[in-house]
């Protein structure tokens, strides 16, 4: 229960142990509904940019199922598109990545390494014109959210991670901007990932663009949670099989293959991500537990 956990946490004698954390206790009455009962909810099934890997039916279907629970508990569902996805992925992979070259390279030596940490070693390692090469080519040969090794440079000096930390923070108020405009979001719903579980077969470029859906909270230190809420069904799997198709049509071989991946995904558990404003945890359980209490996980 991460709700005992919050409480127990945020208390008078943590504060005074780790005079860092801010002293704030756990409110209860945020926690329960009772300081705000009905909040105001942005929600999205997908990253709307071509740079970005789009969620897979099931994804779509458990977070359009959470947003109508959530209206039947008398909260209001605002659709909300975030502002800028490709520049905010950018910035989060640069900011995880300041020193990459020295700092994993060290990490990772004489580690046995799986297939997929074996590609990270190699890429973090090609200097930065080769790694513009194969963005540029897998654009051409996958697709847009398959170029993404020329984020994994190291930073050149105290300049670029002043420049870093600035462009961040400019992006923080572009988003805050963005949930005020719309309807002066408490919270949003969306996506956790925009697919279930891949098999360990599958290849890790296909998976790894996938962390723009958290990775973006994780940069704008915004409290999130996650909800089981359902299964992949037959009609997913079929929809996906719909879909694959649509991409190959289209020309788009990134796409096609994720969602094919889908074949093999039926039963596999799907969640949504919740995710409140800075320092407000309590309204972010306070939505998965109003979520938890009226799911019907079936498949």
């Amino acid at each position: 229960d991460w709700a005992k956990l919050m409480r127990t946490i945020l208390t008078p004698k943590m504060f005074q142990m780790d005079p860092s954390v801010p002293p704030l206790l756990f409110d209860d009455k945020i926690y329960r509904g009772e300081d705000k009962p009905k909040l105001v909810i942005g929600y999205y099934e997908t990253l709307e940019d071509p740079f970005i890997i789009a969620s897979v039916p099931s994804v779509r279907r458990v977070v359009n199922q959470s947003v109508d629970i959530l209206k039947q508990r008398g909260h209001t569902l605002v659709p909300f598109h975030p502002p800028n996805v490709k520049r905010a992925y950018e910035l989060s992979m640069k900011a995880v990545s300041v020193d990459t070259k020295y700092n994993l390279q060290e990490l990772l030596f004489a580690e046995p390494l799986n297939e997929h940490t074996k590609f990270l070693n190699l890429l973090i390692g090609t200097p930065h014109w080769m790694k513009v090469l194969v963005d540029k080519l897998m654009k051409i040969i996958l697709g847009e959210p398959a170029a993404v090794t020329g984020f994994l440079d190291s930073l050149q000096g105290e300049k670029d991670t002043l420049n870093l930390a600035s462009d961040i923070e400019m992006y923080r108020y572009e988003f805050q901007k963005a949930m005020e405009e719309v309807g002066n979001l408490d919270a949003i719903i969306c996506p956790v990932f925009p697919f279930p579980a891949f098999s360990k077969s599958a290849k890790s470029i296909f998976v790894t663009p996938a962390v723009a859906y958290t990775i973006l909270y994780n940069m704008l230190d915004y409290p999130a949670g996650t909800v089981p809420m359902g299964y992949v069904n037959k009609k997913d799997v079929e929809n996906s099989k719909i879909m694959a198709e649509k991409y190959k049509k289209a020309g788009n071989r990134y796409l096609n293959q994720v969602f094919k991946y889908q074949e093999a995904s039926e039963g596999l558990p799907v969640g949504v991500q919740i995710v409140g404003k800075p320092w407000q945890e309590e309204c972010v359980l306070y939505i998965m537990k109003e979520l938890e209490i009226s799911r019907t996980l079936t498949f």
